[in-house]
This record gives structure tokens, sequence and C-alpha cells, in this order.
């Protein structure tokens, strides 16, 4: 062993060297501090052991910066800490903000039952057109249609009652020969508006866009052309950008509080241009009546709601309802990768206020002007649903109610539309399929059996109430 290699031990360490090793010590001397000798390390030990400094140091220096990238301390890119986020910064109540007006919407006098309002991008013409040759077409597209989905199921669903119906007139100012119809059977009498189509209102949402001189306008031009044929679309003076989506939502609440449009109709449908509303069984829901159940959309039920023959189940609600899917204790999304990303400057809360899915939800019209003034007094966040109905809606003491017939996502079994209100993610050709599927009556869905209700019920308990 080489001798010009020492180092100093205490006497504790040479202690827990064994006989064997003591032994090789050549000799050691009774000073304090006792010297042994140690072979010098090799180059693979010394590059080891470097790695390991090197790897140590990083970590040291990056994991408290790695710690925190998912603590939602990145911002949006187009929205920044320093930011506007006060409402009245963008919708701007003061001021007249409607670009082009729906015809015949608004302006009449004439009263109407349902308003469907469809968030739609400026650009997303064959989005709308999907909607008007679809579930749009409200003149094929109404109420009797319900009565030819589940003809065969009569008595496994409630029909209207009669003070449904005379509530339906009153609103309407119709009087009884307004609803005379000839009918086939003297059992249709029951329901005088099994014939008959309930006035709805659909109008396309929309802003504007930015002109780039390089590409010209051909946007806005073929816009203009679709106003001009179609008439059904409310344009806003703000930017049409996902970000900007609460805006627009919001500026719907304003033409609809500032025109007092919300004394016009009875109730309000907010959806986007990529969900398919099941316009008979809204209708038939919204009167009063239920939808009977199938084997593709009873794991949408639980203990309670499942009973469609129960009177408990009918929409008897008619003011300050808010109802659609409802997510519960939610928490912000704090990958920045994610669409739904939310920093920590804009909601600086641990959970969200309990929301409506954006897809679809639906209100009675007396609320419209309560949350447009709770969104007027509250700091903007650029995810529509939470704000207009999860943050507005609270500080305006709205409740929020949960109906799964508010799908929020596709469903692959095309059955499930016949017994769902609405259905969300449904684009481009898939959304003229679904709506032939559902109007070829030779297209047979089965009712629900007793083996399949029993195993794919719901458990209440775990249902967002």
């Amino acid at each position: 062993m080489d001798k010009n290699w020492k180092l100093d031990v205490t006497e504790d360490t040479e202690s827990l060297l064994s006989s064997n090793e003591r032994t090789t010590i050549p000799e050691i001397s009774s000073w304090n501090r006792r010297k042994i000798h140690r072979r010098p390390r090799s180059m693979l030990q010394t590059f080891v052991c470097g790695s390991l400094c090197i790897v140590g140091l990083f970590l040291l220096i990056y994991i408290p910066l790695f710690s925190h990238y998912n603590a939602r301390i990145f911002p949006l890119s187009n929205w920044g800490y320093n930011t506007s986020r006060n409402t009245s910064d963008y919708v701007l109540p003061s001021q007249d903000t409607v670009m082009v007006f729906p015809r015949d919407v608004c302006d009449s006098n004439n009263k109407f039952f349902l308003l469907i309002m469809v968030s739609s991008a400026l650009g997303n013409f064959q989005a709308r057109q999907n909607i008007r040759e679809t579930w749009g077409n409200t003149t094929e597209f109404n109420y009797p249609m319900f009565w030819k989905f589940h003809s065969k199921l009569k008595g496994k669903f409630l029909d209207l009652r009669q003070k449904d119906i005379e509530k339906y007139r009153m609103f309407l100012n119709m009087t009884d020969e307004d609803l005379t119809q000839k009918f086939s059977k003297d059992e249709d009498r029951n329901n005088t508006l099994r014939y008959h189509n309930v006035p709805v209102k659909i109008v396309f949402l929309i802003g504007r866009n930015i002109y780039d001189p390089y590409l010209g306008n051909g946007t806005q031009t073929r816009l203009d052309n679709e106003i001009r044929e179609f008439g059904d679309i409310l344009q806003e003076d703000f930017l049409d950008t996902y970000n900007n989506l609460t805006i627009k939502s919001v500026m719907m609440l304003k033409w609809i509080a500032e025109t007092r449009c919300h004394e016009k109709f009875k109730f309000l449908v907010k959806c986007d241009d990529d969900s398919f509303i099941n316009l008979p069984n809204l209708l038939h829901y919204l009167l009063g009546g239920t939808l009977p159940l199938y084997n593709s959309t009873v794991y949408m039920y639980d203990e309670k709601s499942y009973k469609v023959l129960n009177e408990r189940n009918r929409l008897t609600q008619a003011s300050n309802l808010l109802i659609g899917y409802k997510f519960c204790n939610s928490k912000p999304i704090d990958s920045v990768t994610n669409k739904w990303y939310m920093p920590y400057y804009m909601f600086p809360n641990d959970t969200y206020p309990n929301y409506l899915s954006g897809g679809s939800y639906l209100m009675s019209s007396d609320i419209v002007p309560k949350l447009y003034t709770s969104a007027l007094s509250s700091s903007l966040i650029y995810l529509e649903d939470i704000f207009i109905t999860g943050i507005s809606a609270e500080h305006a003491k709205i409740k929020r109610q949960h109906n799964p017939l508010f799908l929020f996502n596709y469903a692959k079994n095309k059955c499930a539309l016949k017994g769902v209100l609405t259905e969300h993610y449904i684009k481009d050709d898939h959304m003229r399929d679904s709506y032939h599927f559902l109007v070829n009556f030779g297209n047979r869905c089965p009712y629900v059996d007793r083996k399949i209700l029993t195993k794919n019920l719901r458990n209440s308990k775990n249902v967002c109430h």
C-alpha cells in the first residue's frame, strides 16, 4: 500500500474496522487522531462521483422551478397579468355595440315560446348551414315530431296536462281556436298541441373579424351574403376568438336585456354550433311532459329521475330556472398545455363554483337581466360556462340544476339522441347523419328492459345535485 496516501480517522472509525483490517495497518501510534492508508480512486469512480454531483446540483437548482410548472403561474398568451378583466371594458354597457340585428325576433310584437342562441365562430359558415337544414328547421322539426318519435311508447312517459296547455296558451295570448286542429283520433283531443308547431326562434351569435389587407375581407363579404339571405344573425362588436367566448355570451345577455326581448319569450337555450338540439323532445319537456327511457339513455338516469311516470319528474318551474349538465367541485386545470388551463391571477380559488356545461344550457327568460347585471360586476375569466353559469349565477343567487339529458359529450350510439334533450360535439357530416337517423322512423331503438335498467342506473349519491 502506498504510504503517500493517508486519511485521518477517529478511534470510532477504527473500531468499525474488522480485526483482519486492523492487522494490516503497519503501526498505529498513540496520537489522539490515527492515520490509515487508502488506495487512490479509479477514473471510473471519479467519473461517477462527478456525475452524481452535477445531477445533484441540477436538481437542487431546477426542482423548485419545475415544482411550480403546474402551479398556474404562467399567463395566457393574449390575456396577460395586466390585461383588464373588468367586464364593462369589453361589453360597453352604455354603448350600442350591435353591428347586425336578426330579423323578426326582438323587433316584433309577437311572442314566442323558445329562443335558441347559437354561439358560432364567424367563419363557421357550414356549421350554421348544417343547423338550418337539420334541427334548426323549426317548420319541419317541431313538437308534432315528438309523437312520431315515440308513438309506439304511449304510456311509457307523461303527456301534457290541460293546465300545461292553458299556461302555454295564455303566455302566447292565443285563443282556443288558435289551437284547434283536425284530429285523426278522438284520443288526440287530450293534447291539443299534438299537431301544433310551437313558435321557436334561432339566432346565431358572432363577433367581428380582423381585416387582413393581404388576404382581403372575403369572410365579411360572405357573411354579408349570409345575413341578407337568412336574417338570423346577431353580430356584436368584439373580436371573435376562443378567449372571447365569455364576452360573446355577455353580449348575448346584453342584447336581450337592453331590447327587453326577454319579455317576448318564455325560455332561452344557449348552445354551441356543434350541439344538436332535439327540439321535439325539448319542447315536450318545457311544456311539462317527460321523456321515455331507452336502452341507450338509461345510464344517464339515477334511482329517482328514471321514474318518468312520476309527477315529480315534470318540469314545473318556469321562472328563476337555470338548468343543464352540472359539474360540481371542479378544480382549475394547472397544465399550461391544456386547452382549459386557468392561470392563478385570473382565478385564484382552488375550486370553481358549480356550473353547467357550455355545450348547451337552459334558462327562464326572467333571469337574463339578473345574469347580465351580475356579469358586469364579476371579474372576467375566459371559460364561458364557468363565468356565466358558475360565477355570475352564484353572485346573482341563482341555483343551478342538473339534468343529464343535456348531454355534454357525443354519444356513439345514435339511439341516445332519441332520448336526450341535447348532445354536444356533433360536427360536419355527423350533424346531418344524426338528423337523418332521427327522422327515419324505420330506425327502431329498443325501450329499456328491466335487466338493463337495474344494472345501469347511476347511484343518486354520486350525482351532482
